[in-house]
């Protein structure tokens, strides 16, 4: 059977839906492990490095030598030589140090990405949800008028057939009629995309019907407005950050033309090596400790870290414009949420002032005080003022997810 599914939904279970199903977060968490890893990584730069080494020689023909005039013969046969070294870095220029921090950094970005794309799967989720709920509110309103015009439609005919009303005024009621059914059709085919458009963010096939269970929107804002502090965003952490890792590759580069000492401990066993008869084997125990002083390389150091520091100011600069932009995205987003709820009480004026005038025109078109277009236009007015009060409280709701985000307070 090819039955539709069919999903009750609230807000909450929509921003839990597309938080676990979010490509983009799935993505984020892959590179937050690989930064994790990373850091591991940059720590065994800290240990000891053990390797170990084997070799073993056949010669096919021995070797005949002499010694203070006696013939003496070599064979190596069956040569053999194993040895373990450990190597323990003391000081590399603080190259080691400069790499651990940077992955611990890149780890704390990383972090804070998840946190972006965290907020941003929210606030799709958010959003569509609120514009598939205030379309669908659309379709019933308009199903709604459609269905009282028809009502209209059949008592005026009736009253055209006993010449209690005019062709004209049939005509009128039929124009309305085709104007509404038009507005319905364009709404529903928007209902139809508000719907895929939510399926997509919430990670469930295209088909599936979404009942939304949160309809009532209470447009009272609990934030408050103002104060607000741009480090909270992941975006200006993420940027901040970057200007550290660039602090600590300036002392990489720096480190590749310093100094380096390092010790090793060594161990060698060798046999195998027969002469005169005799089998010679040797075990040999080593302890060295090496410098390495770079001296001149055509001013290669100098300017590889002139690069790095440059880097770090294109890191500086960004940083300072996107604070710039952060600073205007969270003012506008306060203003809009005012202007939001703002919008949300006039259309709720206005909506009760068309009801009212609705009823007093009705009363007046039953009293044969009122033409039958005023009623018509008392009811344009009424649907559009209702129309206009649906889309105002889903457009409190969208901006409310704006404002959050926009203060970095959507977690």
């Amino acid at each position: 059977s090819n039955a539709v599914a069919q999903l009750n939904l609230s807000v909450q279970e929509c921003r839990e839906m597309a938080l676990a199903t979010s490509q983009d977060i799935g993505i984020a968490e892959l590179e937050y492990e690989q930064a994790v890893l990373d850091r591991k990584i940059a720590r065994t730069g800290y240990l000891p490095n053990l390797s170990g080494s084997g070799t073993f020689a056949h010669l096919t023909e021995k070797m005949e030598m002499s010694m203070m005039g006696m013939p003496m013969e070599m064979n190596m046969q069956a040569v053999y030589m194993a040895g373990l070294n450990i190597q323990q870095p003391i000081f590399a220029g603080g190259k080691i140090i400069a790499g651990n921090r940077m992955a611990t950094t890149a780890v704390e970005i990383r972090d804070e990405n998840r946190r972006l794309v965290r907020a941003n799967t929210i606030a799709d989720a958010v959003q569509a949800y609120w514009t598939y709920v205030s379309v669908m509110d659309k379709v019933e309103l308009l199903e709604q008028y459609a269905r009282h015009l028809e009502t209209i439609f059949n008592s005026v005919e009736t009253s055209v057939a006993v010449q209690m009303a005019t062709d004209n005024d049939l005509l009128k009621v039929s124009a309305r009629k085709s104007n509404i059914e038009y507005q319905l059709q364009k709404a529903r085919n928007g209902l139809e995309l508000s719907r895929m458009a939510l399926c997509k963010v919430i990670g469930v096939p295209l088909d599936t019907a979404i009942i939304p269970t949160d309809k009532e929107i209470s447009a009272g804002s609990p934030h408050d407005p103002g104060g607000f502090d741009l480090t909270l965003r992941p975006e200006y952490s993420m940027l901040s950050k970057q200007i550290a890792i660039h602090d600590n590759n300036i002392r990489s580069v720096r480190a590749d033309f310093l100094p380096t000492l390092g010790v090793s401990v060594g161990y060698t066993y060798f046999g195998g090596l027969k002469f005169a008869g005799s089998e010679i084997k040797m075990s040999t125990p080593m302890v060295m400790a090496s410098l390495s002083i770079p001296i001149f390389h055509f001013g290669e150091g100098y300017k590889k870290v002139k690069q790095a520091k440059l880097a770090r100011q294109v890191s500086y600069l960004e940083l300072e414009k996107t604070s710039i932009l952060l600073e205007i995205d969270q003012n506008s987003s306060e203003r809009n949420l005012r202007d939001a709820e703002m919008l949300v009480r006039t259309s709720e004026n206005a909506l009760r002032q068309t009801e009212a005038d609705l009823a007093t025109t009705q009363s007046r078109y039953e009293l044969q005080m009122a033409t039958l277009l005023d009623l018509l236009d008392a009811q344009t007015q009424w649907q559009e003022a209702y129309s206009n009060h649906i889309e105002a409280k889903a457009n409190y709701k969208i901006t409310e997810v704006g404002y959050l985000k926009a203060s970095g307070q959507l977690e």
